[in-house]
């Protein structure tokens, strides 16, 4: 299917859920933007179960348009249920990224040492335009680009896990990280374009100062899951 069918096939299958949908939207939003305020536990709270509980969404909108009887609050409970082996998918991502953060991490340290003498200068109120600045700035900066775009690529060849986790329950880890790869072939690209044609939603989320997004965030998602579908070998 190309990008307008999979939108309209998705249009379709939630015309009938939009209430309940958007309902659970909002309770999702409410929810997660509440626990952040509570300093500390919050903040271990989101740590752990941010990404489950975005899981148990994006699960608990796919069984709203499957017909499934699903309770508004379901998302929370389906995180918690599979907060398990969401963290071993998240292990083994972390594993295959560690490296290249690891080298981000050490391009931003040598922009950041080599960058004291200007801020010290700037502080003293010395700085002036013929002050020296060190090579290793700009090394430091193009290695931390070209790094930082190399993990944003890489993280796109995960971006299926949570689709797959959904067909394949019972599959370890590496193997949803293994099977969302090999998918991802040949797709990332069309990923980011099917994501930049939904700007105008985007746009509209931010002119109604977040309340579009009860709208934006099960269309979304549910798209993404179709455009899933399609490039999956085993298609509906």
């Amino acid at each position: 299917m190309s990008f307008s069918e999979i939108k309209k096939y998705t249009l379709k299958k939630i015309k009938n859920h939009w209430i309940k949908l958007i309902v659970i939207s909002l309770i999702y939003i409410i929810f997660t933007t509440a626990i952040n305020f509570i300093p500390l536990v919050g903040f271990i709270f989101m740590f752990i179960f941010s990404t489950p509980i975005s899981y148990g969404y994006i699960l608990s909108l796919i069984k709203v348009i499957d017909g499934e009887n699903v309770s508004i609050i379901d998302f929370l409970l389906l995180g918690f249920k599979y907060t398990g082996k969401i963290w071993r998918v998240i292990g083994n991502v972390f594993a295959r990224l560690f490296l290249p953060i690891l080298i981000l991490f050490g391009f931003a340290v040598l922009v950041a040492y080599n960058s004291l003498p200007i801020l010290e200068a700037f502080y003293n109120h010395t700085l002036t335009l013929n002050i020296e600045i060190s090579p290793f700035i700009n090394i430091g900066l193009l290695g931390y680009i070209i790094t930082l775009i190399y993990i944003a690529y890489k993280v796109l060849s995960y971006s299926m896990c949570k689709f797959l986790l959904m067909d394949y329950p019972n599959e370890k880890g590496a193997s949803i990280v293994r099977k969302s790869i090999n998918i991802m072939k040949g797709n990332k690209i069309k990923l980011i374009v099917f994501c930049l044609s939904f700007i105008g939603w985007i746009i509209l989320s931010i002119l109604t100062f977040g309340i579009g997004l009860t709208l934006l965030l099960p269309y979304l998602n549910i798209s993404i899951y179709y455009f899933y579908k399609n490039i999956s070998p085993e298609k509906e």
